[in-house]
């Protein structure tokens, strides 16, 4: 189902941007699929030590905690980066925008299923931006 709903995601957030003639809202959504998502699904299949399922309210996610662990960085590390160039400034702002777009878009990672988070992922960093940037 992923691959169906890819180029959903690439349109509606190329629509939000352009719409609001703010490229960064296409950029950082973008980023964040292309590199968070794979790096997840490699880092979570691949290594077996200290890497369990993870259960919400006593329900098992297909997810794992590495996985998980692994989008939240690489997801705040490309946030901090491409929002320090955006504004020019590096402060707490901008420190905890990155936060919580990478906070925001790994949980619509995990809560997503078949691949439907190739939509959740840059819907949920554009609507945090839309928010607050």
């Amino acid at each position: 189902m992923g691959s169906y709903l890819l180029p959903i995601a690439i349109y509606l957030t190329f629509l939000f941007s352009d719409l609001l003639d703010n490229k960064f809202l296409y950029i950082l959504p973008m980023l964040i699929l292309a590199v968070c998502d794979p790096m997840a699904a490699t880092l979570g299949i691949n290594i077996k030590a200290y890497n369990g399922r993870i259960k919400v309210f006593g329900k098992k996610l297909n997810k794992t905690w590495v996985g998980s662990g692994a989008f939240l960085v690489s997801s705040f590390v490309i946030s901090i980066i491409a929002l320090y160039f955006h504004r020019g400034v590096f402060d707490f702002e901008t420190f905890w925008l990155a936060m919580l777009v990478a906070l925001v878009t790994m949980f619509a990672e995990m809560i997503s299923w078949r691949g439907s988070d190739n939509l959740s992922i840059p819907l949920s960093a554009v609507l945090v931006l839309l928010l607050f940037l």
